[in-house]
């Protein structure tokens, strides 16, 4: 079996993670990765933590920082 490209990206990283339910169909995950082992990838999101199973992964991409808030 191929190594899922994720374990090849730094920590610290910012993702776009895209993942597949059955129930609901496609739906993306954008954050900075903590962790990554072959059976899952944690995110840290704009919304809390989120811990993905590399089963309903089906694209993986780097993404841009975030750019820096104006002053108002």
């Amino acid at each position: 079996m191929a190594r899922p490209a994720w374990l090849s990206v730094p920590l610290g990283t910012r993702l776009t993670v895209r993942c597949h339910h059955p129930e609901v169909g496609f739906a993306d995950s954008i954050g900075h990765l903590v962790s990554a082992n072959a059976q899952q990838l944690v995110l840290d999101t704009r919304h809390g933590r989120r811990t993905i199973d590399a089963a309903t992964i089906a694209i993986v991409h780097v993404i841009e920082q975030r750019p820096p808030r104006r002053p108002d």
